[in-house]
């Protein structure tokens, strides 16, 4: 067992969004787990990653959404992830590698 500290952590993120050759710095990834209520175990997820939206229930995918502007994602992130973003973060995302127009 190693013992993490608030430090390490901080680290590990500023890596993590810094690093050009760590995917975080050039791709959009969301995911969300999706649970079985009654037996209490994940079953799948919902993904978001770049322009597409998918739901992968155990063995199968399903793309829900294919985001041609970033207008449709960032309502995607509300509608699917529950993610407000306020004008600032939007106009944030703007000229960035990510960005979809």
């Amino acid at each position: 067992m190693t013992e993490f500290t608030a430090k390490d952590f901080d680290v590990m993120n500023y890596s993590t969004s810094n690093r050009k050759s760590c995917f975080f710095t050039y791709k959009i990834i969301c995911m969300k787990s999706i649970l079985d209520e009654e037996a209490g175990d994940i079953i799948g997820a919902l993904i978001l990653e770049d322009q597409t939206l998918k739901k992968r229930i155990r063995d199968k995918t399903e793309i829900l959404a294919e985001f041609s502007t970033e207008e449709e994602r960032v309502t995607g992130l509300k509608k699917y992830f529950g993610f407000t973003l306020t004008e600032r973060e939007k106009a944030s995302i703007k000229g960035t590698v990510t960005s979809l127009t």
